[in-house]
């Protein structure tokens, strides 16, 4: 297994940067937050906007500009999908992220993203799940929903899933 580099040089100015957590400020619009952010920085802390972020730095700064956007649009933020799915229930289950993205926007991996801030949750999704916060019990009615419960009452596994309840 190789050794993370101790060190590595700028790539415009040759600057010598190195692995450290500083203080950044994301923006969208007029909301703002300073955030941590983990990357490749200059000795000198005046010197922040030298940094080099990696793939998984931005990642990190993504996920927080996301949050930011749905703040300042007035989208659900990645903990308010999180708690509304997770009052949701389907024939006395829980509805795990599979199955609200299976059932409300028809992919399954959506709420994984939409929880994890990776993506904001698009306006029609955000209305269904306003619904539903104010109404839980109304997911019974949509018909992938319906097609969850024959399965479960049948004791038969989703068609498309091959399984109820995967990623809580």
């Amino acid at each position: 297994m190789s050794k993370a580099p101790e060190s590595m040089k700028h790539p415009e100015t040759g600057i010598a940067l190195y692995r450290a957590v500083r203080p950044v400020a994301v923006f969208y619009g007029e909301t703002s937050e300073t955030a941590n952010l983990p990357g490749w920085f200059p000795e000198d802390p005046a010197l922040v906007d030298m940094g080099v972020l990696t793939p998984a730095d931005c990642k990190f700064y993504d996920r927080i500009f996301n949050k930011l956007k749905a703040q300042a649009e007035g989208f659900l933020t990645p903990a308010e999908v999180r708690r509304i799915r997770r009052r949701l229930k389907l024939g006395g289950r829980p509805v795990t992220q599979v199955m609200a993205g299976e059932i409300i926007c028809a992919d399954m991996k959506a709420f994984r993203r939409y929880e994890a801030g990776d993506a904001v949750v698009p306006r029609e999704v955000d209305c269904a799940l306003r619904l539903l916060d104010e109404r839980p019990t109304a997911l019974a009615i949509l018909p992938l929903a319906q097609r969850y419960l024959q399965a479960a009452d049948q004791g038969t596994s989703h068609p498309q899933l091959g399984g109820i309840g995967e990623i809580e």
